[in-house]
């Protein structure tokens, strides 16, 4: 209880505003920390999610590409597939794997042989495939390095088109080699929406805005035209799939931020200005009590100082009193002492012997009863 008094009066030297403008500092800085952590909390929240997507889209898209593999395999295994075999295993690829668009079989020509579906690439049978430059490039590299490539993307038909723009594709191109001869490509075409919408629109449910790119070029957007409000949380990570890279970003809508965000910086902000305003009034309190217990202490010392004087006083009129009543005993001469109404108020020894009258008969009597003879 001492120490807590003593540091309320060390306290209590501190201009209350002083310890205002400190308290309310620390309340400060104690919600940017709450502020800045709750940040990092969503931010790393974020990141987790983008990470997610990214996993979850290279798990989408990598079966797909398989089951073209497979089908090269058993071309190569055979020498060849039969066109109607092989019909049937696109069909069903196509069935079990959502997302593509068709299948073909492009000769060492590079003219397009078999496609699926039939009804739909009809038209498209024996066109040059290759007539494009930058398509023909990327098809030599398949053929070159003996590898799965995938294409850039690209527009699909204008007859394939989602909401007001059109849908972005892209192609998976597979080398067919017998032995050392080799017999073309088959060629896998992807609808990006209808491949990687179902899963990013339940990440989208979630209150995330997604946006896809491949460099510069944006390929896919679900974040219904928000920019984000805190850029610091977008997210951005590389998805590489065999030979491109895309890029995703993910970032919360203000709705789903609000979510995640909790009261307390801004709890612990009120409170700390509250405890600022308190602290100053205590410790003004404080200031005021330790002022007046000085005025108090002050007029104490003052106090003991006049009773100190004034018993010294007295004691020296005491000690007067006896240095003169010893010498009125000791005199040898009568000593009477009177008021103003003539009555005796002291009577030495002497004056007993020299009138005849005893102290306490005289003390007290008229002057002219005791000393002075009847007759005058």
């Amino acid at each position: 209880m001492e120490n807590s008094f003593q540091r309320i009066v060390a306290l209590s030297q501190i201009p209350p505003i002083m310890v205002a403008f400190f308290v309310g500092l620390l309340s400060i800085i104690l919600w940017q920390a709450l502020t800045t952590r709750e940040h990092n909390q969503v931010k790393l929240a974020v990141e987790e999610e983008a990470l997610t997507m990214k996993a979850e889209i290279k798990e989408r898209i990598e079966p797909k590409i398989l089951s073209l593999i497979r089908m090269a395999k058993r071309w190569e295994t055979r020498g060849g597939t039969p066109r109607e075999e092989w019909e049937i295993d696109a069909t069903l690829s196509l069935v079990d794997q959502p997302g593509m668009h068709g299948i073909g079989w492009i000769d060492d020509s590079s003219h397009l042989r078999w496609n699926v579906p039939v009804a739909q690439g009809k038209r498209y049978i024996g066109i040059d495939v290759l007539k494009d430059e930058r398509r023909r490039v990327a098809f030599e590299v398949v053929r070159e390095r003996k590898e799965v490539q995938l294409t850039r993307t690209f527009p699909l038909s204008l007859t394939v088109t989602r909401g007001n723009g059109i849908e972005m594709g892209f192609r998976v191109v597979v080398p067919l080699f017998v032995s050392e001869r080799f017999d073309g490509y088959i060629s896998g075409i992807f609808r990006i929406p209808k491949l990687l919408d179902p899963l990013l629109s339940e990440h989208a449910s979630l209150g995330y805005s997604i946006v896809l790119f491949e460099g510069e070029e944006e390929i896919l957007n679900r974040s219904d035209g928000n920019s984000p409000d805190h850029p610091e949380l977008l997210q951005e990570t590389e998805i590489e799939i065999r030979n491109v890279t895309w890029r995703l970003q993910v970032w919360p809508r203000p709705e789903l931020f609000a979510n995640m965000r909790s009261s307390l910086p801004e709890v612990a902000l009120v409170a700390g200005f509250f405890l600022a305003l308190l602290m100053g009034f205590t410790v003004r309190l404080a200031k005021t009590a330790r002022l007046r217990a000085e005025e108090v202490g002050s007029a104490n010392q003052e106090l003991e100082g006049q009773i100190a004087e004034r018993k010294r006083a007295g004691e020296a009129l005491q000690e007067s009193e006896e240095r003169t009543r010893l010498i009125l005993e000791r005199a040898y001469d009568a000593f009477i002492a009177m008021n103003a109404d003539g009555s005796i108020t002291d009577w030495n020894p002497q004056a007993e012997i020299t009138f005849g009258w005893s102290r306490s008969e005289a003390v007290g009597q008229l002057l002219a009863d005791t000393i002075i003879p009847a007759r005058y």
